[in-house]
């Protein structure tokens, strides 16, 4: 009885269900790499290579929404209202919960409309170029709009995700997306094997992040159905307008620093694309994917527990939230800086020179490893700010960006691939760091709780 008890503890642990999740998220980037290699011709590696980065930013580009609705449901969950948020401390229903549900999934629709008109041509002007002589361009193409058609919905899933594990149910979710990530690498890996061709393995990449969308949607509908109870109710029509300012102040702002952050890595991949050449493009693009699945796994201990540093923060409990954030701010980092040795000594083994092949470039490797390992810092310290609901991150990461464009500018006739990723590394150590250590030192709570 214990062991089951044990297991079933272990299922509903957000770390350890995080980490479940981010391995396998990480293994489907990570598993098909030797596949890719020995499967497909440099073309089709290269369109291979380019569609899944623009994936990898295209689901985090929902303007810091997730995180908001995560915590407004925090709060929900705790109080059964938004009084930490705006001025009503009236209990909310069913219907009420579910209308604040509706408003977020459309204020997503414009963050989807903004993307599909700034990112396809973008993506599209970068490839375009080194896929014009392939035999099957039409095929590409289809790809290429699948692609963006289930990286959409994916997006779109954020909402019903943040409000699951806003709700308490960050677990479930981390375990079905866990399992989605399975399934892809499964059938990925199988229709390359078996087809040797690129339409079946994209297609079996995207396709099970297509059906998580219809998933989550419907199980948040049924938890929140569960919870509040279904008396009738205006409350909504009363703070939808407040609630809906608020919305967008803190989303507009957090929306800013995540869009400028992820569009310094897709401006860096676009001008990697356009101007370099396919093998050094690969490189690049496969190093990148690496890192970020790095990122995803060191986030794991400090970003599963948001929800716990919100209710900790609302209840007044700062010198609790002190010792669990910063406990989890270290562990977070030592992940990560473990995680990069441990990925240096295996792509320099013969085991990971035959999986990875000429497709890594030890040199981009070091630099890549060193600049993001100053922007987790930097995001990690943004991030424990954000709890107390003061959105910074679009003076953060704009500034960032700024000394990013103007050393590039200087620097322009020296132009390299690791001068570019020095730059990013040199922004957050002279900017980013200190600002965000002084934001957590002007709140007073952080560095001198009282309780």
């Amino acid at each position: 009885m214990n062991k089951v008890n044990d297991k079933l503890n272990i299922l509903s642990s957000p770390t350890f269900t995080s980490l479940f999740n981010l391995f396998f998220k990480t293994l489907l980037v990570l598993a098909v790499i030797p596949l890719v290699n020995n499967y497909f011709t440099e073309p089709e590696r290269f369109f291979w290579y380019s569609i899944t980065t623009l994936w990898s930013i295209i689901i985090i580009m929902e303007f810091g929404l997730t995180p908001t609705i995560t915590r407004y449901f925090s709060y929900i969950s705790g109080r059964r209202s938004l009084q930490n948020i705006i001025n009503n401390s009236e209990n909310l229903c069913c219907n009420d919960v579910k209308s604040i549900m509706t408003m977020f999934s459309n204020f997503l629709h414009w963050i989807v409309l903004g993307i599909i008109l700034i990112l396809v041509p973008i993506e599209y002007i970068s490839i375009q170029e080194k896929i014009k002589n392939y035999e099957n361009t039409q095929e590409l193409y289809f790809l290429f709009s699948f692609t963006f058609f289930c990286s959409i919905f994916y997006l779109k899933s954020n909402v019903y995700s943040g409000v699951l594990q806003g709700l308490g149910y960050l677990p479930k979710v981390q375990i079905i997306q866990g399992i989605m990530a399975i399934i892809a690498i499964l059938l990925t890996s199988f229709s390359i094997i078996n087809t040797e061709e690129l339409l079946l393995p994209v297609i079996s990449f995207f396709a099970p992040f297509l059906i998580y969308f219809f998933l989550i949607r419907s199980i948040a509908i049924n938890k929140v159905n569960k919870t509040f109870s279904n008396e009738n109710s205006n409350i909504f029509l009363k703070i939808k307008k407040e609630l809906f300012q608020k919305t967008f102040n803190d989303s507009w702002k957090s929306g800013i620093g995540i869009f400028i952050s992820q569009g310094l890595i897709l401006g860096s991949t676009f001008l990697v694309n356009k101007f370099e050449s396919v093998d050094v493009a690969i490189n690049y693009m496969l190093t990148l994917q690496i890192i970020r699945g790095i990122i995803s796994l060191s986030n794991v201990p400090f970003y599963s527990l948001i929800p716990n540093y919100c209710k900790l923060y609302a209840q007044g409990s700062f010198i609790e939230l002190k010792r669990i954030m910063v406990k989890r701010f270290f562990l977070s980092i030592f992940i990560f800086l473990s995680s990069v040795f441990s990925f240096t000594f295996f792509a320099s083994s013969s085991f990971g020179i035959a999986i990875l092949g000429n497709n890594y470039n030890p040199m981009i490797w070091i630099f890549m490893s060193i600049a993001f390992f100053f922007e987790r810092v930097g995001a990690l310290l943004l991030q424990s700010y954000t709890v107390t609901g003061d959105i910074k991150w679009h003076i953060s990461n704009s500034l960032t960006a700024l000394i990013v464009l103007a050393l590039l500018g200087i620097f322009w006739n020296d132009f390299s691939i690791e001068l570019m990723i020095l730059f990013l590394g040199i922004s957050y150590l002279i900017w980013a760091i200190p600002y965000n250590l002084f934001l957590l030192n002007r709140h007073g709570k952080f560095f001198y709780p009282r309780r």
